[in-house]
């Protein structure tokens, strides 16, 4: 009797053991997945590489697509002077200039390259078709501080292609001198988007020969894509053009609607703030002065607009200055035009269809 009292007590304790464990192991198996590591899990760290022209083939392939040794997240410095050589980005880094200068390459973004920031490069381009950073379909980039002086045909500074949304393009030195095409003394477009949406041109310091400045263009051609762009916001840049210009200098060319121009400084374009007939685009706090000669006998004619809309647009606390063909202020139907100064020693003063 006894004896089967003590083997009960002891299968009793052996039990309250084993339910034990698994609570104990229970607990463990718990603190683990709110912890969200493991022992045998593997930390990864960002590197950083120099990148030089003599190891630019330890990084990059003979047409610029960058490599296997670079991972997501790692920081690329370029140091020292590189010729004919592209980067194409295709993963997210930090890409940064220590001195030197690029010539005749190109900056490329792929879609892989979303949220890759790059500052600091100095960028300096002579032929034809050699944008100097080009960002194709990548999102919420961060281009900042970099310094791009271009001519040559469709040799344009900063382009953001189809796709190329959220991205911040702040305080930037962007210039494109003169080519002898066309009629004249030209340069390309500065900085130029096309089906391109929600991204921040800001406070960047523009010098442009007779073109278009900032172009949101829906013509296409090359690589290039074209298509109208919405809710984009253009802030506190200062636009100067080099030359007297005629009716190729836009310094603002909005195609696409629902766009903020706002507290930007124009100096010298033959017309300073312009949309297509996309609505809803807001012309905010700008200074305009515009000026421009006659396209074929080069006579000081004035710029034709200092701003000119199309429907509900809101044009407000703008000051315009200069000689007009046509009006400082345009807007179309049911458009919000107020508290404006405009001085206009030629032409209309302000035009409103409705």
């Amino acid at each position: 009797m006894f004896k089967k009292i003590n083997i009960i007590l002891v299968l009793f304790v052996l039990l309250i053991v084993s339910l034990g464990a698994v609570s104990a192991a229970d607990d463990v198996n718990e603190t683990l997945s709110i912890d969200g590591t493991s022992q045998n899990s593997e930390v990864l760290t960002a590197s950083q590489y120099t990148v030089t022209s003599d190891t630019y083939s330890q990084y990059f392939s003979n047409s610029g697509e960058m490599g296997s040794a670079i991972n997501s997240g790692d920081t690329v410095v370029l140091n020292g002077d590189f010729s004919k050589k592209d980067f194409t980005i295709n993963k997210q880094i930090i890409l940064k200039g220590s001195g030197g200068t690029i010539s005749n390459g190109i900056i490329k973004l792929t879609s892989g390259a979303s949220g890759t920031e790059i500052s600091g490069l100095t960028i300096r381009n002579t032929e034809n078709y050699h944008s100097g950073i080009f960002i194709d379909g990548a999102k919420n980039c961060h281009i900042h501080d970099n310094d791009i002086k271009n001519t040559g045909m469709s040799s344009y500074p900063i382009v953001l292609n189809e796709n190329s949304d959220f991205n911040r393009i702040v305080k930037n030195t962007l210039e494109a001198y003169g080519q002898t095409y066309g009629h004249g003394s030209r340069s390309t477009s500065i900085i130029l988007l096309g089906s391109a949406d929600n991204n921040y041109i800001a406070e960047n310091n523009i010098r442009v020969t007779d073109a278009n400045a900032i172009y949101l263009s829906s013509y296409g051609g090359g690589t290039f894509k074209g298509g109208e762009s919405f809710n984009n916001v253009i802030y506190k840049n200062v636009i100067t053009y080099t030359v007297n210009t005629t009716s190729w200098a836009y310094a603002i060319q909005l195609m696409g609607g629902n766009n903020t121009v706002d507290s930007n400084i124009v100096y010298g374009a033959y017309r300073g703030v312009s949309s297509s007939n996309q609505p809803l685009n807001k012309v905010i706090n700008n200074i305009i002065y515009v000026a421009g000669t006659d396209f074929s006998s080069h006579a000081a004619t004035g710029g034709d607009y200092g701003i000119a809309l199309a429907a509900n647009a809101t044009v407000r606390n703008n000051t315009v200055q200069g000689n007009f063909v046509g009006a400082a202020i345009s807007a179309g139907d049911n458009s919000v035009i107020e508290d404006n100064y405009v001085n206009a020693t030629k032409g209309y003063g302000i035009e409103a269809s409705g």
